[in-house]
């Protein structure tokens, strides 16, 4: 009988840990989709208002995407229609 106790207990651990994990890649997915803020493909949120993406002073581009940069604070932005906005 303990055998098969330990047996169910183990599928329920395993059940457990991939629901978590999928919880998890959920999660860490949100963000990305919400990516333009909800402005639009090219434009981000800035203080409430909708503002059209260009690069500030401490910019880095991508490379391999065109268009696109690393701002000062870290976030990823993209010219209108640049590849990967």
């Amino acid at each position: 009988m303990a055998g098969r106790f330990s047996k169910r207990g183990a599928a329920l651990l395993a059940t457990g840990v991939l629901a978590l994990g999928g919880l998890g890649v959920g999660v860490g997915v949100a963000p990305m989709a919400g990516a333009a803020d909800g402005c639009g493909q090219g434009y981000h949120l800035d203080e409430g208002s909708c503002v059209l993406n260009v690069p500030g002073p401490g910019a880095q581009f991508i490379p391999g995407r065109p268009g696109c940069w690393i701002n000062d604070v870290g976030d990823t932005r993209c010219f209108v229609g640049a590849a990967g906005a």
